[in-house]
Order: C-alpha cells, then structure tokens, then sequence
C-alpha cells in the first residue's frame, strides 16, 4: 500500500507563509488533485529538476508497508489503435484493473477511454471505480446512476463538491458505464476526511477493522511516510512549510487505502468464483504498483498513461502519450528573489 502522488501548485500555491490559519484546508484540497499539473508519469514533476525527479523516485521505490515487490520493467504498450486493443484484450485476464492518467493529458484519456470501450464491447462488466467522485457521494451518485439518462447529469447531480476535475474527460467513460449498466463506485477520499487526516491521523476517518484489513493498524511503514513526505515537498516546489509534511504525506496515503478498500469491497460481492471484475481509474501516482493501490493486491494489473516512459516496476504496462501543453507550476517561485 503505497502513495505517491505529485502535487499541483496551479492555483493551490497561492498562500503566503503567514496565512497559516488557513492554509491546512487549502493545501489539503490542493493535494487531492494535484497530479493534473505536476506530474508527468507519477512522481515525475513538471518545473522540477530530474536530479530532483531522480532522487524522488528512488527514494520512493524504497518504501514498503509490505515486502518489496520485484521492479521488473514496465511493458510499454504503443500509444495506437492498436495498442489499445491490446490493452482491452489483456485487461479481462484480471480481477483488479487499474488504468492512470495524467489528469489534463487529453490525449492519455481519449486513448484510454477506447481501450475501455473496446473491452466493453467484447463483453467485460467491470465495475467501475473513480477517484473523481469522493466516498461519501455514493448515494447520490447511485440515485443519479437509476434516473439520469445522460453522464451531464449524472455528473450535475454528483460533482458538486468535486471541484478541479474538468469533467468533460470523464463523460464519455461515464456514458461507457450507463451504456453497458456497469455499477460506478466512488473512490476516493473526501475533502473534510484529508483535512481531519491531516490534523488527526488516519485513526480520524478509519475504523479500527478497516486498519488492520489495510494493515495500518500502526500507521504507515515509515520509509513510505518519509517518501510521501518527499514527494509532498517537491510538488509544492520547496514552499511548504516542513511541519506540514508528515499530515500530507499521511492524507495521501489515506487516499490510496480509500480506494483499495472501495475495490476490495466492490470485488466482495458476489458469490466465490462470480466476484466482478474491477476497474479503477486514477490519478499516475494512485496507480503505481511500487506506491499506490496496487500494493494492496498481488492479482492486479497496473496500467500507466504517461508522458515520458515510466521507470522499471512502476507499472505492468505503460502508455506513453504526448505531454500536454501547460506552464510551469513553479514559475512564479523559482523566479522570486
């Protein structure tokens, strides 16, 4: 069970080291979304330097709340027609799919979203899991799964709270899942949990049964705690203040043990021998085997959609799409005096 995920300063770096008050709520939220603009593949920043990527990375790869896995090198599937049917016609060999994203690459979500249509059509009945709807809005998005007759309004009825995702990329994969009656569970961590996350541990948000089910019933290993909290600092370009760190990095973690629990319990129902598959879409970093949900499950598959081609073990398959055009986060920092 690992979490890494980079974290965006566009638009969520606006404070100022005396606006302390307010800025745990802020950065919390902040974080929830940040792949979008600093990461690349995961863990690889925009605006931040590759000797800096580098030592990330590694010390990253080194932190475990299990047994290291083996860091054999990612396949990379070519970013085509093709290789997206490949993609459909590998993922139902698996129980637990998880597909990444880099979450402003248009390209990496049109690619995917027809890897996923092609499976569909062949006749896989995933459920479907997203990190774009919190937890706690599981009810409203099943009552607008059974009324809505279009992904507007699902996503209208839903995405209130949701706020930074641009919904326009997950329409067509929330059509996908109406089309074919796919049941659509909402994954990720919710706002206000992160901040109590931050404030108080993840004893603030998760029962004592669900730690001990995701093996934290001490807390994170510290190594990943420590790599996390890297990460933390790098994605918000040096700038956040360092007692801030440690309540981060542990919301982020809170973040990918959200999810595994949600897949876990999606993959629970169902008699033995008849579990559904699930899928999950998320961010690069949630999906990285070394660090993000993969680490819950020995039968994954984890599919990196990223810009430039992912280190060895970070993913089973990596899609390497054209980076998107966006500024450097880090701009406005590194040229202050």
């Amino acid at each position: 069970m690992r979490v890494i995920a980079a974290y965006s300063v566009m638009g969520c770096l606006v404070f100022r080291r005396a606006v302390m008050a307010s800025l745990l709520v802020a950065l919390t939220a902040c974080s929830e979304h940040g792949e979008r603009v600093l990461t690349g593949t995961t863990g690889e920043m925009v605006g931040v330097s590759a000797s800096q990527q580098a030592t990330s990375q590694a010390a990253a790869g080194q932190s475990a709340q299990e047994s290291p896995r083996p860091q054999a090198a990612s396949s990379v599937i070519d970013a085509s027609p093709a290789g997206m049917a490949a993609l459909a016609a590998l993922m139902p060999q698996y129980p637990i799919v998880v597909l990444g994203e880099v979450h402003d690459n248009a390209v990496g979500h049109t690619l995917r979203r027809e890897a996923l249509a092609a499976a569909l059509a062949a006749g896989w009945r995933p459920v479907l899991a997203m990190e774009q709807f919190d937890s706690d809005q599981q009810t409203a998005l099943d009552q607008a799964l059974a009324t809505c007759h279009n992904a507007s309004c699902v996503i209208e009825h839903t995405s209130i709270n949701a706020k930074g995702w641009d919904w326009d990329y997950y329409r067509p994969v929330i059509e996908l899942a109406m089309r074919y009656r796919l049941p659509v569970v909402a994954a990720n961590l919710s706002r206000p949990q992160a901040s109590r996350v931050v404030k108080h541990g993840l004893k603030a948000v998760f029962s004592p049964d669900a730690l001990a089910q995701l093996g934290l019933q001490h807390g994170p290993e510290p190594e990943l705690l420590r790599a996390q909290a890297q990460q933390v600092d790098q994605g918000h370009c040096g700038m956040l203040p360092e007692h801030l760190h440690t309540g981060m990095a542990t919301a982020q973690i809170a973040r990918d043990a959200t999810m595994a629990l949600t897949i876990q319990r999606a993959a629970g129902h169902g008699s033995p021998g008849q579990r559904p598959p699930v899928v999950l879409l998320a961010g690069n970093g949630h999906v990285r085997k070394d660090l993000g949900v993969p680490r819950w499950f020995d039968d994954a598959l984890a599919v990196g959609f990223t810009e430039t081609p992912a280190s060895a073990g970070l993913y089973d398959r990596d899609v390497v799409v054209p980076p998107a055009q966006r500024p450097n986060p880090c701009a406005a920092f590194n040229s202050r005096p």
